[in-house]
């Protein structure tokens, strides 16, 4: 992510878990600003997931990129993963 590029922030809580709300979210992105990247962010200890826990997010996400690609063969999409207690990393397959 740079900050200094033009973006559309999108933030829902436990966004991975609705894949169509997210879905169409990026579908008007990509209508009206022609968004080219997508990145999806999601952190430790979130509490729509509560006990499902963090294998469940990571697999939900995974979901997601899997249905952006599927949708938009020639969006890039990032992952990564939010540390409450500061930073974040980039998942990579």
């Amino acid at each position: 992510m740079d900050e200094n590029e033009e973006n559309d922030r999108v933030s829902i809580a436990g966004a991975v878990r609705d894949v169509e709300f997210l879905l169409k979210q990026i579908e008007i992105s990509k209508r009206l600003h022609k968004i080219k990247e997508v990145c999806l962010l999601i952190h430790e200890d979130c509490g729509a997931y509560a006990q499902e826990g963090e294998y469940r997010q990571k697999q939900d996400m995974d979901k997601v990129e899997k249905e952006i690609r599927s949708r938009w063969p020639k969006m890039k999409v990032k992952k990564y993963w939010m540390i409450l207690s500061g930073g974040w990393k980039e998942i990579i397959n």
